[in-house]
């Protein structure tokens, strides 16, 4: 119970932390309203007013939007898989993925560790039931039972357990990836 307070508190500081920063920014904005600025004091204390959804999504006004974009080459071919929502939870979610709206020229294996939490060596989220995927696929990464895509895996293994891309029928093993992300505005246009 008192993890649970203590997490609350350090959410709530958090967030307060943030309004202050984004008032700041309004007021070094609007030199003109310097008096708005005070009327949101009492809002900092009120509960229901949370950064995150009850799935661990961040609201899209309170956070910058992100996409994704990965590459690959595999047998002197260049691929690509892109998401034009991309966003990665907080502690408190076990660093969930969430990727939307894929675009490319290779099978979506991403979507398959859509809205997963990140495995590691020393901590298991992945939703295998008997083996912990960060050991079994060596490496840590959005695990679900086990893999689809799998960036962070030991590069040469002549199977899907090291770098790996399920295309639907088959595993590539590329020997290159990449993965970017960039700020996008609320237009779906890139900063």
């Amino acid at each position: 119970m008192k993890k649970k307070k203590k997490k609350k508190k350090k959410k709530k500081k958090k967030k307060k932390k943030k309004k202050k920063k984004k008032k700041k920014k309004k007021k070094d904005d609007d030199d003109d309203d310097d008096d708005d600025d005070d009327d949101d004091d009492d809002d900092d204390d009120n509960d229901d007013d949370d950064d995150d959804d009850d799935n661990g999504e961040a609201d899209d006004d309170d956070e910058d939007a992100y996409e994704l974009r990965i590459d690959l080459r595999h047998d002197g071919k260049e691929l690509f898989a892109q998401y034009s929502s991309f966003m990665i939870g907080d502690e408190s979610n076990k660093y969930r993925l969430f990727v939307n709206t894929f675009k490319g020229n290779v099978f979506d294996a991403m979507n398959n560790h859509n809205n997963i939490a990140f495995t590691t060596f020393d901590r298991d989220s992945d939703t295998h039931k008997t083996v912990n995927c960060a050991i079994n696929e060596h490496g840590a990464w959005w695990y679900s039972n086990c893999h689809h895509a799998n960036l962070n895996g030991k590069w040469g293994i002549n199977d899907h357990m090291g770098v790996s891309w399920y295309t639907g029928t088959a595993w590539l093993r590329p020997y290159y990836t990449e993965m970017k992300i960039r700020r996008v505005k609320s237009d779906g246009k890139a900063q």
